[in-house]
């Protein structure tokens, strides 16, 4: 917890201009629900909060955006510095296949907590528990929510990216409609067995004023699922 109000200092100058920085990479990343009012967590009166769902699409973004960094920093079972070697007691790492990190925490407010990521085959899944009565309660749960998740759900492609997925109308422009299309590859994972029966459908606020630039944003594509 030092640590990171040293290294927050050391980076921008002060902890308010670090606070400002973290919460404008949160609002990037679209935590709608999240705030921090500190580099490291502690209880702070409710300055400080996030939800699961905002601490997946953090996690999301650590492992898929920045690889590399988090290879060299995460994944460890132990790691050695000036002569002192600190073991790595995440829950996860070296102790379900393919798991690699990521945090565990505890405050009196939250319960032990636990972000927790592994990756088999290609594939990764990440694991938020908060509120678990005590730390072997919560390190039991992650790993079984992981091997749950592998061993429950299978990735199933479903489109290109490029994919034509439907059409936009446009007011003022040189056509009538555009056509939208998708960014990225997309795929589901869905319960082992089920991948029939998917509803899509693209929605958006229309007309479109023109111009439309290729690659603007300006749809979203709902997929419903039979009993999901």
């Amino acid at each position: 917890n030092d640590a990171s109000e040293a290294l927050a200092m050391a980076a921008t100058g002060s902890l308010d201009a670090w606070l400002a920085r973290m919460n404008a990479d949160a609002a990037q990343l679209r935590m709608a629900d999240t705030h921090f009012g500190s580099p490291n967590g502690f209880p702070d009166g409710g300055s400080t909060y996030t939800t699961a769902r905002d601490l997946a699409k953090l996690g999301r973004a650590l492992t898929q955006d920045y690889p590399g960094l988090y290879r060299r920093f995460f994944g460890h079972r132990q790691l050695t510095w000036s002569n002192i070697t600190q073991p790595n007691h995440d829950p996860v790492t070296g102790q379900v296949e393919g798991g690699d990190g990521i945090k565990t925490g505890f405050t009196a407010e939250a319960g032990f907590t636990v972000m927790g990521s592994a990756e088999r085959g290609g594939r990764r899944l990440l694991v938020v528990l908060a509120a678990a009565p005590s730390a072997a309660m919560r390190d039991k749960a992650a790993r079984d929510l992981l091997e749950w998740g592998f061993a429950r759900f299978t990735p199933v492609p479903l489109l290109s990216a490029g994919a034509v997925i439907g059409s936009a109308r446009v007011q003022d422009g040189a056509a009538s409609a555009v056509p939208v299309r998708l960014a990225t590859d997309l795929a589901l994972a869905l319960p082992a067995g089920r991948n029939e029966g998917i509803a899509a459908q693209v929605i958006y606020h229309g007309p479109v004023a023109a111009p439309v630039a290729q690659g603007q944003v300006i749809a979203r594509l709902r997929l419903e699922i039979p009993g999901a």
